[in-house]
């Protein structure tokens, strides 16, 4: 994910070097689809946000795995400080 994140970082960097006006081609299927400039950088910033919403996502989830974990472990522990 860090690296789809910074893939689409450094193409919102080079669109920003643009001008509005520049044209900007888009690969569909076979052919190059001409699109607007703004909505390639609205595509990419949405892209952006969706991946940094994942990521967000995935560390809570990690999270709530880990406490889990603790919680397992320390569970056996004292079964088997019981026994």
């Amino acid at each position: 994910m860090a690296e789809k994140k910074s893939e689409n970082e450094m193409v919102m960097a080079e669109f920003k070097m643009l001008d509005d006006d520049a044209n900007v081609f888009k690969m569909v299927g076979p052919i190059l689809a001409k699109q607007s400039l703004f909505e390639c950088k609205d595509l990419v910033q949405q892209r952006i946000n969706f991946i940094e919403k994942e990521v967000a996502r995935y560390e809570t989830l990690e999270t709530e795995f880990q406490g889990k974990i603790t919680d397992k472990t320390s569970s056996i522990k004292k079964m088997q400080t019981d026994f």
